[in-house]
C-alpha cells in the first residue's frame, strides 16, 4: 500500500505535539511516528501494527553494522516499512552515513519477510548546541538517491526537523535544552527520483 501518498499523509502526524518536545526528543518522535502509522491504518479500516526497536540478527557493532531500526511497520504482521529516527551532531556527519547505509541494508533485504519491505521512513533532526544549519545538504540528500537507485521500487521518505538555537539565563531549563523545533519537511524519494518537498509546520509564518 506504500504510495506516494505516503508522504503526505505524514501531515496527519502530531506536529503540534513536536513543535513543544525540546531538546534530543528521540523517543517522543519514535512514539508519535508509531502512533501515526497505527491511525492511519485505522482510517483505512486496516490493522496495522508496529514492532519497536527490531533487529535483523545481523550481529556487529553498533552503526551500520548491527541491522536494528526503531520500528518495523507491518499490515498485521508483514512487514511494509521500516522506521530509523536518528539526531545527527553538526561535528559529526558521519552518523548519517552510518544512519542511511543501515537504512539501505533493510532495503534491499532479500532475507525472508523483508523481501517485501516497500519504504523506509526516516526523520532526522539535528543534536547538540548547534547553529541552524540543515541537517540534509546537498551532498548527503545525493547519498540518499544513490541507495534509492540501488532499491529499486522501494520508496525511501526523508523527513527532517530543523531547530533554532537561542541563548537564555544560567539556570534556566531552557538553557540545557535550547533546541527548540521550528519547522519540518518531508520528501520522497523513488528510483532515485527526488519528489516535491512537502512541509509539516514552519514556526513564525
Amino acid at each position: 500500500m506504500a504510495d506516494s501518498s505516503l508522504i503526505e499523509q505524514l501531515k496527519s502526524l502530531r506536529w503540534d505535539v513536536v513543535q513543544r518536545v525540546h531538546g534530543n526528543a528521540h523517543h517522543t518522535l519514535i512514539s508519535l511516528c508509531v502512533a501515526w502509522w497505527i491511525s492511519f491504518g485505522i482510517s483505512l479500516g486496516k490493522n496495522y501494527d508496529a514492532f519497536e526497536e527490531f533487529s535483523d540478527g545481523g550481529g556487529g557493532e553498533r552503526g551500520e553494522g548491527r541491522g536494528q531500526c526503531d520500528a518495523i511497520l507491518c499490515e498485521g504482521s508483514v512487514p511494509i516499512g521500516m522506521l530509523e529516527v536518528e539526531g545527527i551532531l553538526q561535528r559529526n556527519p558521519k552518523r548519517y552515513y552510518e544512519t542511511m547505509n543501515k537504512v539501505a541494508r533493510f532495503l534491499k533485504s532479500n532475507m525472508g519477510d523483508f523481501e517485501k519491505l516497500q519504504f523506509a521512513l526516516v526523520f532526522l533532526y539535528p543534536t547538540g548546541f548547534a547553529d541552524a544549519r540543515p541537517v540534509i545538504t546537498p551532498e548527503r540528500l545525493a547519498h540518499a538517491v544513490q541507495i534509492s537507485k540501488e532499491a529499486p521500487g522501494k520508496k525511501l521518505l526523508l523527513v527532517e526537523i530543523e531547530k533554532t538555537y537561542a541563548q537564555y539565563p544560567v539556570g534556566s531549563i531552557r538553557a540545557r535544552y535550547s533546541g527548540t523545533p521550528r519547522a519540518a519537511r518531508g520528501m520522497l524519494i523513488e528510483n532515485g527520483t527526488v519528489g516535491t518537498p512537502v512541509n509539516y509546520f514552519r514556526v513564525g509564518v
